[in-house]
């Protein structure tokens, strides 16, 4: 399997059985904004500081999949992220945020990991179904590394807490794993190489809940 970024595995584990995120799952929406900022930084090419993000570097192909967000960003640079989640969560027209589904989407379906279809109101929305065995293989790379011996990589990490704020994790591991997740997960953010994970957990945290009390959504 090619080396996918964050934002593209994201996408895998939480789109439903008819390949999409519901309108009513706000906290997959947030996480799926979230994991493609986390690649961004990752890339080099923005700056997340205290509540802001600012581009600093262009694009890299690997992250052409967020050509969208990365574009929006470097328009407003620097741009609060409260006001990037009001553009992308909380518009009326959703047409920010789906431009930012779609190329991710489209990005795996030129990989052939996932199957493209339509539906919708006048079928106008893509859907993107992964398999069965792409879901296991990112799943399994989760579990080798939480719950074997495997060194646990900051990206493994920062694929559990996305998982888990966006309440799909009790999908993929019985209670008793995801504590020993958890205390592992403890671990590394107490470490130096653990800040970045640390740094994103809070800004999902700050993002939901100001979707929680600006949109009724339950945390």
């Amino acid at each position: 399997m090619k080396d996918l970024t964050l934002s593209q595995k994201h996408l895998i584990c939480i789109v439903n059985n008819k390949g999409k995120i519901s309108g009513y799952a706000a906290e997959k929406r947030v996480c799926m904004i979230a994991a493609a900022l986390l690649d961004l930084k990752l890339a080099g090419c923005v700056r997340i500081e205290q509540k802001t993000v600012a581009a600093i570097q262009p694009l890299p192909e690997t992250c052409s999949h967020l050509k969208p967000l990365y574009d929006f960003i470097a328009d407003k640079s620097p741009i609060k992220i409260i006001k990037l989640m009001d553009a992308y969560n909380m518009s009326l027209t959703d047409k920010k945020f789906s431009e930012l589904f779609n190329s991710i989407g489209d990005s795996l379906a030129g990989l052939n990991l996932v199957t493209v279809s339509s539906g919708g109101l006048f079928a106008k929305s893509k859907r993107y179904l992964p398999s069965a065995e792409i879901i296991n293989q990112i799943i399994d790379g989760v579990r080798t590394e939480f719950l074997g011996k495997s060194k646990l990589s900051e990206k493994t990490a920062a694929l559990m807490v996305l998982l888990d704020h966006s309440k799909m994790l009790k999908e993929y591991f019985s209670d008793s794993q995801q504590k020993q997740m958890k205390d592992r997960l403890q671990t590394v953010t107490e470490s130096v190489n653990g800040q970045l994970v640390c740094q994103m957990v809070r800004h999902i945290e700050q993002i939901v809940s100001v979707i929680a009390i600006s949109a009724g959504v339950k945390k």
